[in-house]
């Protein structure tokens, strides 16, 4: 993308998406721990917040819908999808029921995670 539309529009797109993500993660007392490219890594902390799990899926579904992800219109930057494990999945079933699911070649892991895919498109 930086290559197809230049450095200086790629540094606004990136400055536009580090603030979508700071005006939906830091509202939600996320923790931004840190932002590098096209990423950003926040999370909650179980000891100070109830339901960090459901709370961290609804930060992820509130951030795609900022980027534009399940509009008419389109995105404004194309993003992935919420891809989250079986336990965190058991916090959000009953707002999200029937998600895709997935086995996950996790780093660190010797066997394959289950996970459960949840795309806004």
């Amino acid at each position: 993308l930086a290559e197809r539309i230049g450095p200086t529009e790629f540094a606004g797109l990136m400055n536009r998406f580090y603030k979508a993500a700071s005006d939906v993660l830091v509202p939600r007392t996320a923790i931004l721990d840190k932002m590098i490219g096209d990423e950003v890594m926040a999370f909650y902390l179980p000891a100070f917040v109830d339901d960090s799990r459901s709370l961290a899926v609804e930060a992820a579904v509130a951030l795609l819908k900022k980027l534009g992800q399940g509009d008419s219109k389109g995105p404004w930057l194309e993003a992935g999808k919420i891809v989250m494990s079986d336990s965190v999945y058991e916090s959000v079933s009953d707002k999200y029921p029937g998600l895709e699911s997935i086995e996950v070649d996790a780093k660190g892991k010797t066997d394959l995670v289950g996970a459960h895919v949840l795309d806004l498109n």
